[in-house]
Formats: structure tokens, sequence, C-alpha cells
């Protein structure tokens, strides 16, 4: 984790503005500290729920950060700039769909 860490440390120096707007960037600092929070509460070792939360997220965020190297490939890369593509048309409806399942979601827990 402190080569990665180094890394990203060394990347943020050498240009802030272009380190800033990358997504990459985000995802790479996202993944760094969760992986830390997650050995930090193995040591400690009473919170077992939150540290299985919190590593099977970090974990997500690493598989998708596999989009992200599969690009680099001619056979791989317009399969990934589709979905990014898709992903992109559909973040409406995603929103209105998601207020649907949480409105439902609440009456069915009254219920």
């Amino acid at each position: 984790m402190g080569y990665f860490i180094i890394v990203e440390i060394k990347q943020f120096l050498l240009d802030k503005l272009e380190y800033i707007s990358s997504f990459w960037n985000y995802t790479d600092l996202l993944i760094n500290s969760m992986c830390i929070l997650v050995f930090i509460l193995d040591i400690k070792g009473d919170m077992q729920p939150l540290l299985r939360a919190i590593a099977a997220s970090t974990l997500i965020i690493v598989w998708i950060k596999l989009f992200y190297y599969m690009r680099a490939y001619d056979s791989t890369s317009q399969l990934i700039r589709m979905i990014i593509e898709t992903v992109k048309d559909i973040r409406y409806f995603l929103f209105v769909l998601l207020i649907g399942i949480v409105g439902f979601a609440g009456g069915f827990y009254i219920l």
C-alpha cells in the first residue's frame, strides 16, 4: 500500500490540475484509503460487520478499476467505451428508477 500511496503523491505533485480532473485518480485514492481502513479495522478486530462491508465495497471498486486497464487493449477498448456511453445515457432513467424503488421499499417497510 505504501508504494501505491507514494505513486499517487508523486502524480499529484507533478500536475495538480490534471490529477484533480481525472475520475480514475479519485478511485485510486478511494481504494488506497479503504484498504488502509480495512487493515486498521482488521487489527482492531471488534467491528467485523463494518469490516466486511468496507472490504466488499473496496473489491467492487477494484473490479471497476479493471475496466480502466482494459481500455488499453484493442480487443476490449470498444466494449468498455460502449459500456461507459450506455451508463451515461441511462443515468436519468436509473435516478427515476431509484426513486421508485426507495418509495416502494418505504411503503412496504411501513406495511
